[in-house]
């Protein structure tokens, strides 16, 4: 029996990420959940899932993208977890609504490191194992706001464009990191 294709996503708890390790998981796939809430978010996570405290499918894991400490220590428990992820979602972000000058730099900042900074050095950690294993895709959750920016929100729209924009020159992590399965089947990321 193989093993399950298995993915990282940020934001786990909650929203989109909720929604999408319920899908992959429900699919057969092995989810690690990263999180800065782990206990409420696993909690949501297993009555969306139907899945026990001791299921090896759905694994929580600690992450706050503003603290480098806090992303190598998830990167580690990752690697312990899963080895090389098969998909990477970098979906872990905030908002915030303002004009520029309405807009304390405190929170570009902690945006910033929490849409980019964060997602680079996990992206960074990971890599090496994926392109070892030759194989996995990383995924950029972004927002209409970062192609074209929206009035009134002038940090959400310079972190999504700058999200956007890694995206488009680095293609997730170049052309070492593809998936080279030919019946990816349901659940493809």
């Amino acid at each position: 029996m193989t093993e399950p294709r298995s993915v990282v996503i940020t934001g786990a708890s909650r929203g989109l990420g909720l929604a999408s390790a319920t899908h992959l998981y429900r699919v057969g796939w092995k989810v690690v959940a990263a999180m800065r809430s782990v206990d409420s978010g696993m909690d949501n996570l297993r009555r969306a899932t139907g899945a026990g405290h001791d299921d090896d499918h759905l694994i929580g894991v600690h992450l706050d993208l503003t603290d480098p400490a806090s992303v190598d220590e998830a990167a580690t428990v990752i690697g312990a977890s899963v080895d090389a992820p098969d998909g990477l979602v970098h979906n872990a972000g905030i908002s915030a609504a303002g004009m520029v000058e309405e807009t304390p730099v405190d929170l570009w900042e902690r945006m910033f490191a929490t849409n980019i900074f964060g997602p680079v050095a996990l992206t960074r950690a990971l890599l090496p194992s994926m392109r070892a294993a030759g194989r996995g895709r990383i995924v950029l959750v972004s927002s209409q706001g970062g192609v074209r920016g929206m009035p009134a929100t002038a940090p959400f729209s310079a972190v999504k464009g700058a999200l956007e924009r890694w995206g488009e020159v680095d293609g997730g992590g170049g052309d070492a990191v593809r998936d080279r399965r030919d019946d990816p089947g349901d659940g493809d990321l």
